[in-house]
């Protein structure tokens, strides 16, 4: 199996304000499966197949990584990427 590592790591903020930067295929699998704030959506889905799929080698990292920014963003924790909607409390 691969690491399928990221071009760029992917920032996302986990519950209780942690602040994570995922750079490979693996580490995303592992922050869908125990880190997750919300198991249910489309994206979440998505995205560990998508990851899984870069492990076993059948897709590129650079398709898990597309897959779990959108699964990132469908959840609101996508941090420092372009295109995010910025929050201001």
């Amino acid at each position: 199996m691969r690491d399928g590592p990221f071009e760029t790591p992917v920032t996302v903020e986990l519950p209780r304000s942690k602040v994570r930067r995922i750079a490979s295929a693996r580490e995303a699998v592992e922050c869908l499966l125990y880190q997750w704030p919300c198991s249910n959506g489309r994206g979440h889905r998505h995205a560990q197949m998508a990851c899984v799929s870069a492990l076993q080698g059948s897709k590129s990292p650079r398709y898990a990584q597309r897959a779990f920014q959108e699964a990132a963003r469908e959840a609101r924790i996508l941090r420092g990427q372009a295109g995010e909607k910025k929050e201001f409390v």
